[in-house]
């Protein structure tokens, strides 16, 4: 490996020019990631975690702390932006070997082939491009080996597949950036092999399906072939028949990585179109505001799923508020889909927000947008906020229970009055929005606590429907792995791909805390493993020792565990909280602080 075992600080690979030039060129990553890793901060619920980010190649580009004794001592082991902790660099560590393995890794003391982490725990779970699967990074939380029980996977996880598809969306976002004029006209996105990864409605209408391979039978190299050839235009024969269509192709990439094709289906020198055309057609938004699915999307025969189906059945065609309660993972943003294209609005845009990554500062900016000169940095016309977007639609907003309480005003009133002041501005707008809210918490008890208003608890939750987890509709698993399989099976043009019987026991004695997400991912990663059909249990990847970490909800039972961990120091010590302090690798007054925390003074 060429790394001394006496290593005690990660080697410095950027000079402070080049860390500030790399900096910017991944300054998309970073401002997509940033609010999610301080969310991770605040759901762990200890300062004694450092959350980075790294690249895809072990270079650190972000860190996040709110311990000033425990940025100290990881600044001495070079635990900040242009350090090297790939294994090449760093030796065995959790952001190195995730980088190799391409999976989650918890390394945990001693595991570190070099020294100078022998008292560190690190978890590290990659990030990946969500339709290619390529790795753009790695997401990492790191404490002092007492502490690796608070360590979160499903937390963890969820916030690396948030920051992939956020960077998704971006990349969507960015490759149809100049061609306003254009997007009227059927788009749709093709990965390496050919399938057809997102389409919106007019590709739709011309016959385009979204997870099926595109129906082409020519076209020029670099679209059969992924090699790089600019932004063309060529014409193309799809499907049976005669018909030729004109399909304007450009590059989707993502920081120098080719993920596949951004397609532009055009009119025909005769000025005909494959897709349906239609006067009224609106240009679309660079952001995909339209639902991708619908009731049929939700799989499961169980009684507790059937009834949560039927509920949203019945919400779909009212207009009251919904509120959706449930585990991450339990599939809240499928059913508020499913909800708003079942309903008299499925013509309208469907906006989703997750409350949790908003910044505070710009929570009430996002939402309901800002005219001109609201702020420093603003946008010189001002934006349209989310709200506006959702006009005539559905707005979305998940984890609600995060919503920064100033804006919990903001959202009552707009309820009550139906409109919209954006920051800055005098007049109100009025908006005709449909309201779906979700969050895993409990939201009784974020009442009681005075962190969520009551009224506005009321106003959201006319219509209540619960998710079951996973645990609760285990009988479930065997159907929802039939369909995730022949998904992931199209996407690398596999005929098909099964699990052995042995691989499906695995599947159904794991517990999953992360629900049907973790169950997607898992599969997913399968499929990616597994060089032939069949997918035996060396291709699972279960959260194996990390099944007892804490999940999101538990936010008690880590304050257990942190209270615990203080109490046997100072029973070890015999009370010296000088010397509990160093045996917990923390400051006196840091000591001090979590004693009073845990009212042991």
């Amino acid at each position: 490996m060429g790394v001394a075992f006496s290593t005690d600080a990660a080697p410095i690979r950027m000079k402070r020019a080049e860390v500030q030039h790399i900096s910017s060129f991944y300054r998309e990553m970073i401002e997509v990631a940033l609010p999610i890793m301080r969310y991770v901060q605040r759901e762990h619920g200890s300062d004694q975690a450092v959350v980075t980010l790294s690249d895809h190649t072990g270079l650190l580009l972000q860190v996040t702390v709110d311990n000033d004794d425990l940025l100290k001592h990881v600044k001495h082991r070079h635990f900040f932006e242009g350090a090297d902790w790939s294994e090449s660099g760093a030796g065995t560590n959790a952001v190195g070997t995730a980088v190799i393995e391409k999976h989650p890794v918890r390394v945990i003391g001693a595991e570190h082939y070099c020294a100078g982490w022998h008292e560190w725990a690190c978890l590290a779970v990659p990030i990946f491009e969500p339709l290619t699967g390529t790795l753009l990074g790695v997401l990492d939380i790191t404490s002092r080996r007492q502490w690796y029980e608070t360590h979160n996977l499903p937390l963890i996880q969820w916030a690396a597949n948030r920051i992939g598809q956020d960077l998704h969306k971006n990349a969507i976002s960015d490759a149809f950036f100049g061609l306003v004029q254009e997007l009227d006209k059927p788009a749709f996105l093709l990965n390496r092999h050919l399938y057809v990864t997102w389409a919106n409605a007019q590709a739709m209408a011309a016959g385009i399906r979204s997870g099926e391979p595109l129906p082409v039978v020519d076209g020029p190299p670099a679209l059969l072939t992924g090699q790089d050839h600019g932004t063309y235009v060529q014409e193309f024969r799809l499907g049976e028949g005669d018909v030729r269509t004109l399909l304007k192709v450009i590059p989707y990439r993502l920081w120098g990585l080719d993920l596949g094709v951004l397609c532009l289906m055009m009119p025909t020198s005769g000025g005909k179109s494959t897709a349906k055309s239609s006067s009224k057609s609106k240009a679309m938004s660079p952001v995909d505001w339209t639902t991708h699915y619908t009731m049929d999307s939700i799989i499961g025969r169980t009684p507790v799923i059937l009834e949560a189906k039927r509920l949203a059945h019945k919400a779909a065609n009212l207009l009251a508020p919904v509120f959706l309660a449930g585990e991450s993972g339990t599939g809240k943003e499928l059913f508020a889909h499913a909800i708003h294209a079942s309903g008299p609005r499925r013509s309208g845009p469907f906006v989703a927000v997750n409350c949790g990554t908003l910044q505070r500062e710009l929570a009430a900016s996002e939402l309901f947008g800002y005219e001109e000169g609201a702020f420093t940095g603003a946008k010189k016309h001002g934006q349209r906020g989310k709200f506006l977007l959702a006009d005539k639609g559905t707005i979305f907003l998940d984890e609600i229970a995060d919503l920064p309480t100033d804006c919990q005003s903001l959202l009552l009133r707009v309820l009550e009055e139906r409109r919209v002041v954006p920051v800055g501005g005098t007049r109100p707008i009025h908006v005709d929005v449909r309201v779906i809210t979700a969050t895993h918490k409990n939201l009784d008890q974020e009442v009681q606590s005075g962190r969520f208003r009551k009224d506005l608890f009321y106003r959201l939750s006319a219509l209540w429907i619960r998710l079951p987890s996973l645990r609760e509709r285990s009988e479930d698993i065997p159907l929802l792995v039939d369909t995730f399989l022949r998904q992931f099976a199209k996407e690398i043009g596999k005929i098909s791909v099964r699990l052995s019987p042995e691989a499906m026991q695995r599947l159904t004695e794991h517990s999953w805390p992360g629900n049907i997400r973790e169950l997607k991912n898992v599969l997913q990663r399968a499929v990616f493993l597994c060089d032939g059909n069949v997918i035996e249990p060396r291709h699972i990847c279960l959260a194996g020792p990390f099944e007892n970490a804490p999940s999101v909800d538990t936010a008690k039972k880590r304050r257990s565990i942190h209270r615990s961990l203080v109490e046997q120091a100072l029973r070890e010590s015999g009370g010296n909280v000088t010397e509990a302090a160093q045996t917990l690798g923390i400051s006196r007054a840091t000591m001090y602080r979590k004693m009073k925390l845990f009212n042991l003074i």
